[in-house]
């Protein structure tokens, strides 16, 4: 799914010159020996599709991606990227207001992070409820540029692409990959305009 959405991207751009990254939300819980814990710890993993991958196979390609996953995957980068976190909230809890907090989090209004985001939940097991859910899609606030969340259920996986611009550019081109690899039967929605609410935080003294 990742290749096809790069793919998806490239042919809209078949002049690109620089990587489509494909950044991926990847849980550290295991990694950092607190598998059960119900925080939520991830952080993004990259894989770039370059001009050179147009020329290679789908095996070929996948391999690759396993090797940027396993080498991003080591467990003393992982533990560099949580004591960073640990790092911030430890000045979090010593800012003496909330203002003081917002200053600290400025530097996050304006992170964003080429070429796009993915997100897979995973799959919901429903049980006996199963047979009244046809798809289930999270509602993400803060979406910049373009950003995916992939979830699997009933025997289906949804997939919600999301953008902040009124262009529904990249649809068509996935949806032609899909069948390119004999990926069918397909069901498309209308586009679901949203808005993110204001934090009423903001607002309080």
């Amino acid at each position: 799914m990742r290749r096809s959405r790069c793919q998806a991207i490239a042919k809209l751009f078949p002049d690109f010159d620089k990587p489509i990254n494909a950044n991926i939300a990847t849980d550290m819980r295991a990694a950092l020996g607190y598998e059960n814990t119900f925080k939520n710890t991830v952080k993004s993993m990259i894989l770039p599709y370059t001009k050179n991958d147009t020329s290679k196979t789908f095996k070929e390609i996948t391999t690759n991606y396993r090797t940027y996953l396993n080498q991003q995957k080591d467990i003393d980068f992982f533990n560099k990227e949580a004591n960073g976190i640990i790092g911030l909230y430890n000045k979090l809890d010593e800012a003496p207001s909330f203002e003081e907090k917002q200053k600290l989090l400025a530097f996050m209004e304006n992170i964003q992070l080429n070429t796009y985001t993915i997100s897979y939940i995973g799959q919901f097991i429903l049980n006996e409820n199963e047979q009244y859910i046809n798809s289930i899609h999270l509602y993400s606030a803060g979406t910049i540029g373009l950003s995916i969340n992939m979830i699997c259920t009933s025997g289906k996986f949804t997939i919600d692409v999301k953008h902040n611009y009124p262009e529904d550019t990249y649809v068509k081109p996935f949806l032609e990959i899909l069948a390119e690899l004999g990926i069918t039967n397909t069901q498309v929605s209308d586009s679901i305009p949203f808005t993110t609410p204001k934090d009423g935080l903001k607002n309080r003294n």
